[in-house]
C-alpha cells in the first residue's frame, strides 16, 4: 500500500465518510499539495494535508496554507504525533515566506497552541419556523398514489417535460 492509499484510508476512518469528489479528487488535491505523515513500525498514525493558494490581502496575492486532513487513528492518538506534523508545517511555511494559514478547526484549544484564533465574523441565527410567512395558498392539490397501478397513471395528468 502507497503512503497516499494509506492517507486515503486513514481520512475515510477519520471523518466517516468519502472524501468531497471521491478518492479520485483526494488523489488529485495530494499531487497539489504537501503530505506530512507520522509512522511507527512502518504503519501510518497520523496525517496533515498541507495545500498552497493565493489569497487576497490589501489589494495584494499573498501566500496561503491551506491546513486539512489532519488525522489520527484513535490508538495513537494523544502521543503528540499531529503536534510534532503541525510545528514542522509551520516552520516549513515560514521559511517559504508563506503570510496566512486558515483551517476549520477540530478544537479550537488544540490549535491555539500553534496560535490559530478566530480571523473570520461569524453570524449564528436562529429564526423559528413560524417566524416565516406562510406563503400562498394554490389550487393544486397533493394524492397520494400506488405509481405502478395503471388506473391511477390515467387518473394523473403530467405535463411534457421541456427540452
Amino acid at each position: 500500500m502507497t503512503i497516499e492509499e494509506a492517507c486515503l484510508k486513514l481520512a475515510k476512518y477519520a471523518f466517516h465518510k468519502n472524501p468531497t469528489g471521491g478518492d479520485r479528487a483526494f488523489y488529485k488535491l495530494l499531487e497539489q499539495s504537501t503530505l506530512h505523515t507520522h509512522t511507527e513500525n512502518g504503519e501510518l498514525t497520523s496525517m496533515i494535508v498541507d495545500t498552497h493558494f493565493q489569497v487576497n490581502f490589501q489589494g495584494q496575492s499573498v501566500p496561503m496554507a491551506g491546513i486539512g486532513y489532519v488525522a489520527s487513528y484513535p490508538e495513537f492518538r494523544g502521543n503528540g504525533a499531529a503536534s510534532q506534523l503541525m510545528t514542522e508545517i509551520l516552520q516549513e511555511n515560514y521559511q517559504k515566506e508563506t503570510l496566512f494559514s486558515y483551517l476549520a478547526p477540530f478544537s479550537y484549544s488544540f490549535y491555539s497552541k500553534f496560535g490559530y484564533s478566530y480571523v473570520f465574523n461569524q453570524k449564528h441565527y436562529e429564526i423559528d419556523a413560524a417566524d416565516f410567512p406562510l406563503g400562498e395558498k394554490t389550487h393544486l392539490t397533493v394524492k397520494r398514489t400506488d405509481f405502478m397501478t395503471k388506473q391511477n397513471l390515467e387518473d394523473m395528468s403530467f405535463m411534457p417535460l421541456m427540452a
